[in-house]
């Protein structure tokens, strides 16, 4: 994923200023582990998802000066986190401008929040929660649009493709997050997009939806079991 966002930074941080200005504070196992395996294989931001992530002291200190009001400590806030907040808003939004309209909202809540932030956690958990209720707000205002067949043909040919260290170009990635997860609810498509995606753990899962972990279970497998089935019907044995 490729998306170059710094105009909506050079956005965001000129609405923060003017915020504060106003003084307003069934596929068989083995072949869905193995596209799942691929799936997981082209994410951009694996220093973050692939497990806690936990702040060095510069990152920290970092932090603190956000939570101080220093908007230049935010900025690079921003930079080094956005597109880990645009991976996961465009795989539960399955739309571009939806995504990044869910990463402006996620920093803007950031910011506003930072003070109550505590930098015993990793910040990419708290970011994530942030994110992740703000894409399940969203979609309770509107729906993802059905997969087309121009969507089953991108994944079609992601699936047969031999790279698997290929990058996913933001609508082929909603082609197929289209195709897999339609017919989900918003729980099951955000634990889905966590788990599998994302590749974060189950107890990372628990902490950014507050689900517990038989919750994150029971959503995680009626989502493989659906998208079994219409992996299936696709002609994926």
């Amino acid at each position: 994923m490729n998306e170059n966002l710094t105009v909506q930074i050079d956005s965001l941080m000129a609405y923060l200023n003017d915020f504060d200005q106003r003084k307003q504070k069934t596929i068989d196992e083995i072949n869905y582990a193995a596209l799942s395996a691929k799936l997981w294989k082209t994410g951009d931001y694996d220093s973050f998802a692939k497990s806690e992530f936990w702040m060095t002291e510069t990152e920290k200190h970092i932090i603190l000066q956000c939570k101080d009001g220093d908007k230049t400590a935010f900025r690079w806030v921003v930079q080094t986190y956005q597109r880990m907040v645009f991976s996961l808003a465009l795989k539960m939004m399955a739309d571009e401008e939806e995504a990044k309209d869910v990463v402006q909202e996620t920093f803007i809540h950031a910011w506003l929040g930072i003070g109550d932030y505590d930098v015993e956690r990793p910040f990419s958990t708290w970011l994530y929660t942030i994110g992740s209720r703000l894409c399940l707000n969203h979609l309770k205002r509107g729906k993802v649009g059905c997969a087309l067949p121009q969507d089953e043909q991108a994944l079609q040919r992601f699936a047969s493709g031999d790279d698997n260290q290929q990058t996913l170009e933001n609508k082929e990635w909603v082609s197929i997050v289209k195709v897999l997860t339609n017919g989900l609810s918003s729980k099951q498509r955000l634990v889905f997009t966590l788990c599998q995606l994302e590749g974060l753990s189950a107890a990372e899962v628990e902490q950014i939806t507050g689900m517990n972990a038989l919750q994150v279970k029971s959503n995680l497998y009626v989502a493989r079991q659906r998208i079994r089935k219409r992996l299936k019907e696709l002609g994926y044995e």
